[in-house]
């Protein structure tokens, strides 16, 4: 590597001086050390490399043969820079990266290990991942813009990591994940980041609100057991995983722009009194609203849920299914306060819906395809199965 940057040097400093300054150029020798030393001439004398004449003036074909290979030069020192890996605690590593910002139009590099230091800052796009030590208080990324791969900035079982602020800048697109699990982080700013093709997991951290910005697709959404009393999912429009954020202090959640979300949709264990699924119309898997304040809930716009929809344990009385038409396994609305419920006739429930635990007198499917499981003996009518659990 040390070869290679110095002959870089040597033609990429001959070319400056070549193209730049026409009337003052220069002579450049090596000393014996292996340094180089540069002397300013007038322009009616040669240039000197290692003592021997080289005059662009006289030779205009030289000079230009000379651009080319520079050129060809440049450009496979900047494909070669694509394989490399800035390790941030090795100083020769962190050398071959400033040899690449003098030489290339935009710093593009295969891999950054134990981030971050000054060369790091510099980055504009990562082919692959960045590794983040634990130990720093601070990611603030100036100039990157683009990640191939993850950002993995994860703290320890046992161990948490110390970072406390996130600002990810001109950043716009991530190939994997961001993992920010485990650490202390109480400021997050997307900044410019518009897509994350993997997870964003922010999961056990100081966390009171978050805003997703201009982010309009994401794999997984993972910010549960931190703090949060808010959410904004701004632009998304796509969850193509889950949205996990149980274990929290929200009161309230509204899905934003939200239609389509692949996986599961867990906000148990909050403190939600109001929810509204806005443009939802699908939702993978499960739906897990248990432990909460609800007293009502709308399925609004809805057509299918892939699992279980868990209601358990809020105060429900009341209940708009929307237009709701399918759920892939169970209704389960025990531990509530709902004293009659009626079924749309064309909602299908693989399993049941199951009743228990509430001051039910009434129970109406209205033709629907759906089973239910009661703890009282009351009038169940128009359903495939009314089972007592008594």
């Amino acid at each position: 590597m040390r070869i290679r940057s110095r002959i870089v040097s040597i033609f990429f400093l001959f070319l400056v001086k070549v193209l730049i300054h026409a009337k003052s150029l220069t002579s450049i020798e090596e000393t014996s050390n292996g340094s180089l030393s540069i002397t300013t001439v007038n322009t009616v004398q040669p240039i000197l490399i290692n003592g021997v004449p080289f005059s662009p003036k006289d030779s205009q074909t030289q000079v230009n043969d000379l651009v080319s290979k520079m050129a060809s030069l440049t450009f496979a020192v900047c494909k070669w820079a694509q394989a490399i890996t800035l390790d941030c605690t090795i100083s020769s590593s962190r050398e071959a990266v400033m040899m690449i910002n003098t030489l290339c139009p935009r710093i593009i590099i295969g891999k950054i290990d134990r981030c971050c230091c000054e060369e790091a800052y510099l980055v504009n796009e990562v082919m692959r991942d960045i590794f983040v030590t634990s130990e720093i208080s601070s990611l603030e990324f100036e100039n990157l813009e683009i990640v191939g791969g993850s950002i993995t900035a994860r703290g320890g079982w046992n161990m948490p990591g110390h970072i406390q602020t996130v600002r990810l800048g001109r950043l716009r697109r991530i190939g994997r994940d961001l993992n920010l699990q485990r650490n202390k982080i109480s400021i997050l700013d997307f900044g410019h980041l518009q897509e994350v093709a993997g997870t964003i997991d922010l999961a056990f951290n100081d966390l009171s609100h978050v805003d997703f910005c201009q982010i309009t697709n994401v794999g997984s959404i993972v910010v549960h057991d931190n703090f949060l009393f808010s959410i904004n999912f701004g632009n998304i429009q796509r969850v193509s995983g889950g949205i996990f954020l149980q274990n929290n202090l929200l009161t309230s959640m509204r899905f934003g722009q939200i239609t389509h979300i692949g996986d599961q949709v867990f906000l148990f264990n909050n403190q939600l009194s109001e929810i509204s699924f806005a443009h939802v119309v699908y939702i993978g898997r499960g739906v897990s609203l248990h432990d909460n304040m609800l007293t009502e809930i709308s399925f609004g716009n809805i057509t299918f849920v892939g699992l279980t929809i868990n209601l358990r344990n809020n105060r429900l009385s009341r209940i708009d299914f929307g237009e709701l038409r399918h759920i892939g396994f169970n209704l389960e609305l025990d531990q509530n306060e709902l004293m009659s419920i009626e079924f749309p006739q064309n909602l299908y429930i693989e399993a049941r819906a199951v009743l228990l635990r509430n001051p039910i007198y009434f129970v109406d499917c209205q033709g629907g395809d759906v089973a239910v499981l009661l703890d009282t003996n009351v009038p169940c009518r128009n359903c495939t199965s009314c089972q007592y659990f008594i």
